[in-house]
């Protein structure tokens, strides 16, 4: 891994998150990014890999031109795909974690209280 200065891998899981009931019909995917550290936030790049039913799984990458980068910054995941090492999200999130990257997905909405919490008006 090559990442650029200042920036960990990192992970985000759309279909696990509090959020992903606004749009059902979005397919299930994780989104891949070289995240800023500190409070700022911010990415280097990110790219989405989504996978497909088609005689069973296969994986799709998008990403826009300004990730490409990624190509060279993190060699070990493309050669993983390219051998079939990697064939299906949880293949994908596998792979990632021996990386080290770090599983960022929000699974719990910030705006919901938690069990015990005080909700005002109450």
């Amino acid at each position: 891994m090559n990442l650029p200065a200042d920036t960990h891998l990192a992970y985000y899981v759309f279909h696990e998150a509090w959020y992903a009931s606004v749009d059902p019909s979005r397919r299930p995917n994780v989104m891949i990014c070289a995240s800023a550290k500190g409070a700022g936030g911010g990415v280097a790049w990110e790219f989405e890999v989504s996978e497909y039913d088609l005689r069973g799984p296969t994986l799709r990458v998008e990403m826009f031109a300004d990730s490409w980068t990624a190509f060279a910054d993190l060699p070990e995941l493309f050669t993983a795909m390219a051998s079939g090492g990697i064939s299906s999200l949880d293949e994908l999130r596998n792979f990632l974690d021996t990386l080290g990257a770090e599983d960022e997905t929000a699974r719990s909405d910030p705006q919901r209280p938690t069990a015990g919490s005080v909700v005002s008006g109450s």
